[in-house]
């Protein structure tokens, strides 16, 4: 998983991302935990099962700092967790880079990190249906992630 997280940010330094507005480490280091869930799922990847991979994640992400309104931080354990998740359930398609760091910030940024859903926005014409409908069906688990809700035990017991 730390690999996963690493290797990520090598394909970040190789393709000048992340492409977001906010090219922040904060951006930096929730994008390679993204780009961990992803290779994570990946059949041509590690293909673990979550009951395999949440733990590991867990564990790694109980090191999240707290800088809420510090750009320059890495994320709280629960950004980091509904970042790897995201980046778990795009593992169900076979993205290339660019098509990962497009993704993975809409929907992080119009779903994942909104106080209140947006199910009804208009999806960018260049993002596929299927996988579309695949995240907004899991937007409500990665939203409650993302705030807290969802307790560790939680995370770890989650099914692929």
């Amino acid at each position: 998983m730390i690999q996963a997280h690493e290797v990520g940010h090598q394909l970040q330094f190789r393709n000048g991302f992340p492409s977001r507005r906010e090219n922040t480490a904060r951006a930096q280091e929730l994008e390679a935990d993204g780009f961990a869930g992803y290779y994570m799922r990946k059949p041509a990847g590690y293909n673990a099962t979550w009951q395999q991979a949440g733990p590991a994640f867990q564990f790694a992400y109980q090191i999240g700092d707290n800088g809420v309104n510090n750009p320059g931080h890495h994320g709280t354990p629960a950004q980091r967790r509904s970042a790897t998740r995201l980046g778990w359930y795009l593992g169900e398609n076979n993205l290339t880079v660019s098509n990962f760091d497009y993704y993975f910030f809409y929907y992080y940024d119009q779903y994942v990190l909104p106080a209140t859903l947006k199910m009804n926005m208009d999806k960018p014409a260049d993002i596929d249906n299927k996988v579309h409908e695949f995240i907004l069906s899991k937007v409500e688990e990665l939203r409650k992630i993302n705030s807290g809700e969802m307790t560790q035990e939680e995370f770890e017991q989650l099914e692929d």
